[in-house]
């Protein structure tokens, strides 16, 4: 996926590519530059894995804000 795009990808979309990239990494034919690419990328989509969670969590607790 594109760098461009990435603001627009689901949290479900990120967590099965990073299952991809980990399926990748535990095969036998490992090519180190492209290990180094895909690290790089893992790492992105985890932070905007985090990102998304962390923006559930605070709606999670405005919701219970409102309720009180």
């Amino acid at each position: 996926m594109k760098k461009n795009k990435d603001n627009n990808i689901k949290f479900s979309d990120s967590i099965e590519e990073l299952e991809e990239i980990n399926a990748w990494f535990q095969s036998d034919n490992i090519n180190l530059e492209e290990g180094i690419e895909k690290i790089k990328r893992g790492r992105e989509l985890i932070k905007k894995c985090k990102s998304r969670i962390k923006e559930v969590e605070n709606e999670f607790v405005e919701i219970e804000k409102e309720e009180k």
